[in-house]
């Protein structure tokens, strides 16, 4: 009878993890990463979008994009983009749209001490 051996980086949760959603911003077209000030940045595609047709908010700590756009006769009707992402505390954002790409940088906030004295 032959061993059995296992294919032991299937059992390491971390790799599966990292296999499962390392592809998964190149399937749907978003970008997240922080810059060198510590900023996050996401990057969303939205071709065939302007900043007259696209809505930005935060609300409660969800960023949400959304827009409609006409579509040529060929293709009559609208095209709709809908997105959602859970980013936390934002107190500063800054967004713009170049190219079909829309570029969401959340300012890193500023770290802020307070002095507490002791009674």
């Amino acid at each position: 009878m032959l061993p059995v051996r296992y294919n032991t980086h299937i059992f390491d949760v971390d790799n599966i993890f990292h296999s499962l959603w390392d592809g998964f911003d190149d399937v749907f077209g978003d970008t997240r990463y922080q810059d060198a000030d510590g900023n996050l940045i996401y990057e969303i595609e939205v071709p065939g979008f302007s900043k007259d047709t696209l809505s930005v908010e935060i609300v409660d700590g969800i960023l949400t994009v959304q827009g409609k756009r006409e579509v040529g006769e060929k293709h009559a009707g609208q095209k709709e983009i809908y997105k959602r992402l859970s980013i936390g505390k934002a107190e500063d954002a800054d967004a713009k749209i170049v190219n079909g790409i829309l570029t969401i940088t959340l300012k890193r906030p500023e770290k802020k001490s307070t002095k507490i004295d002791v009674r």
